[in-house]
């Protein structure tokens, strides 16, 4: 959202909630690992692009 993404930001604090709540059947800490990871990927090469003067999707897929 910061870097003015605000539909992937919003889905992406979506699916950390969605994520959380997923812990109490344990499967929620496996996806919120990967989550977390996906979501890190996603903010330096968006952040990369952005800095090479290139035009990012705000979009998931």
């Amino acid at each position: 959202m910061y870097i003015g993404q605000n539909n992937k930001g919003g889905l992406f604090i979506v699916l950390a909630a969605v994520s959380i709540v997923l812990m109490l059947l344990l499967i929620g800490f496996i996806l919120y690992v990967l989550f977390w990871l996906w979501a890190i990927f996603d903010a330096y090469s968006s952040a990369q692009k952005l800095n090479n003067g290139e035009f990012v999707e705000d979009k998931l897929f």
